[in-house]
């Protein structure tokens, strides 16, 4: 049997509340602008604008500077959050499978987020002290669970002072 109309709308308007809730900042005149990859399906969509919309609390929350202008570069400790917001929006979600977010899932769950991050998504800029330990033993355990793994990141935090 199917679920009538509103239950079905009930499960989009939900969405929209969680993304409202992830998005505080990009909404106003003064925040960040969020660039995403114009590619993304509607399913991918929200879970990507889940991950801009962690960076963007992230920032607001530890008071980070941003760059006069342009591209805005994560912090590692953003970079963790922002993954960890977006996976967790995509456990809870009724969206379908994404091979990607599949992996994130599977890092998370064996405490190996910080080391993903660091390997697959590693930036200069990130200091040396906040490497985190335990990086011989994610390797060993990405060996043989993230076989085929492909690092994504389809969105990005933007400056624009004109």
């Amino acid at each position: 049997m199917k679920p009538a109309a509103p239950l079905r709308n009930a499960g989009r308007l939900f969405r929209l509340l969680l993304l409202t809730l992830f998005l505080p900042l990009p909404c106003s005149a003064s925040g960040p602008l969020l660039v995403y990859d114009p590619s993304l399906s509607k399913d991918e969509l929200p879970l990507w604008l889940a991950y801009l919309g962690g960076r963007t609390v992230y920032r607001e929350k530890h008071k980070l500077p941003s760059p006069p202008s342009g591209e805005i570069i994560p912090t590692f400790g953003e970079e963790v959050s922002a993954r960890g917001v977006a996976a967790t929006f995509y456990s809870v979600m009724k969206l379908p499978r994404d091979p990607y977010w599949d992996d994130v899932m599977k890092v998370e769950k064996a405490g190996f987020l910080k080391q993903y991050v660091w390997i697959y998504l590693y930036r200069p800029s990130w200091p040396s002290a906040e490497r985190p330990r335990d990086l011989e033993a994610f390797r060993k355990w990405s060996a043989a669970n993230l076989r085929n793994h492909r690092p994504q990141t389809r969105g990005k935090l933007m400056v624009d002072k004109r």
